[in-house]
């Protein structure tokens, strides 16, 4: 009996099992993918920023500067029933201002718009065709609208209303709108293509030998606004013929 009261040995080594980390592990395991993670962020940014920057520091691109120097209004009338058909003569020169230290522009296409309350949309190349600009320099160019727009149920009253007001005065207030394509060269290198967009809002006096005008034209600084959307915009179909 003694025997069999005889205790036998209980073990008392822990049974291992698959309970998960304590919460402190899980913390420092978090933190520590944290960590790797910022350092490959930090990283990236250094090695794609750094060069982004010196570009900008070293080249410091500048978009072109557009001036309309002078504007001549030869003709610019409302005749036919119910005033529907508009009459235009204007010669412009510009000037186009490369002021970067580094980088010339080739500009290859242009289209060009007159605009007078409602669009005229009005085609105009250069005569020179392409051509290209170099760094710190200044090109002349000379850009002509001359023809008819016929409305087939005539202009508004408003625009009616505004010619005439116009006509009065002897000046008229004419927008100008152009598009070219550009390929930046950058050493040796062309870079591009980028499609400035030139607004250009004129008061113009008219010339037509009528009257004798004490207004003359002042010369007008154009705005030079750059989409990256614009190649777009233009239509894929266009840009296939692109070099």
């Amino acid at each position: 009996m003694a025997d069999l009261e005889k205790q036998v040995p209980v073990n008392t080594k822990p049974i291992k099992t698959n309970d998960p980390l304590p919460p402190k592990r899980r913390r420092n395991c978090c933190r520590s993918c944290l960590s790797i993670l910022l350092k490959i962020i930090i990283t990236i940014i250094i090695l794609v920023g750094v060069p982004i920057a010196l570009f900008f520091i070293i080249v410091n691109p500048q978009k072109m500067k557009v001036t309309i120097t002078e504007a001549t209004l030869k003709q610019f009338t409302l005749t036919g029933a119910n005033s529907s058909n508009f009459n235009y003569n204007l010669d412009l020169n510009l000037t186009i201002r490369n002021p970067n230290r580094i980088m010339g522009f080739y500009y290859e296409r242009f289209s060009s718009w007159l605009y007078y309350a409602k669009p005229m949309e009005i085609d105009s190349d250069w005569p020179s065709g392409d051509f290209y600009q170099g760094k710190k320099n200044t090109t002349f160019r000379r850009l002509s609208f001359k023809g008819n727009q016929t409305m087939a149920l005539g202009f508004d009253d408003a625009i009616i209303s505004q010619f005439n007001r116009e006509r009065s005065s002897g000046v008229f207030s004419v927008d100008v709108r152009m598009e070219y394509w550009v390929k930046v060269k950058l050493g040796k290198i062309k870079i591009g293509i980028f499609i400035p967009r030139i607004n250009c809002d004129l008061k113009v006096p008219l010339s037509d030998g009528k009257r004798n005008s004490t207004t003359t034209f002042k010369a007008t600084k154009c705005d030079v606004v750059f989409k990256a959307t614009s190649i777009f915009d233009r239509g894929f179909e266009k840009c296939k013929s692109c070099n």
